[in-house]
């Protein structure tokens, strides 16, 4: 059985958000689509839908690379969320902090790095850490979250030998460089192999 999730914010006028609409596409085994809708109410913090975990998985993902912070200030608290896992059918396996990072959505970084089982070094497939992926495309403001954790590590190496540093000062993103340079633990001489 396959899931796909497609939400919806419904804001209210003039009013924040009201809602979210979930929606589930189950694809049975004879390829016909069963859609399952859930009203969600604004600020309600059981999002467990079907208390199927892989459906919830798919929440967080899905709202990590759109930006719908609420959902994820709710998911956050779920029990049994798992905040590290790899999105499984991505070719390069991040997690919901990969996504949320390469989507420059800030706020749902925040949320995640204070989060306190989040592992903020987990790296893809191909190596990289939420930092690398930050330095890689410029978000400058999540790099500065993202180094704000007391457990990052600056000097992770993505498999083709860039620390996030190597990476930021190749794309010339000046500001984000001196940004890591403000940390000692910064290691300024690790070669690029």
């Amino acid at each position: 059985k396959e899931n796909g999730i497609i939400i919806q914010v419904h804001p209210g006028l003039p009013a924040p958000t009201t809602h979210y609409t979930v929606k589930i596409l189950d694809s049975q085994l004879n390829d016909k689509r069963h859609n399952t809708n859930f009203d969600v109410p604004h600020g309600d913090r059981k999002l467990m839908v079907y208390d199927r975990p892989e459906t919830t998985q798919r929440i967080l993902f899905e709202s990590c690379a759109n930006g719908f912070t609420e959902i994820i200030a709710a998911l956050v608290e779920q029990k049994g969320i798992n905040l590290n896992q790899q999105h499984e059918h991505h070719q390069n396996q991040p997690t919901a902090l990969h996504i949320a990072t390469w989507a420059n959505n800030v706020d749902i970084v925040k949320i995640l790095v204070n989060a306190p089982s989040i592992n903020i070094n987990l790296t893809t497939l191909e190596g990289a850490t939420p930092l690398y992926i930050a330095c890689h495309n410029g978000h400058l403001e999540c790099v500065k979250v993202l180094c704000s954790s007391p457990d990052i590590d600056l000097n992770i190496r993505q498999h083709h030998g860039c620390t996030p540093l190597f990476c930021a000062a190749d794309s010339n993103f000046f500001e984000i460089v001196e940004h890591l340079l403000t940390f000692p633990n910064c290691d300024v001489n690790q070669c690029n192999i």
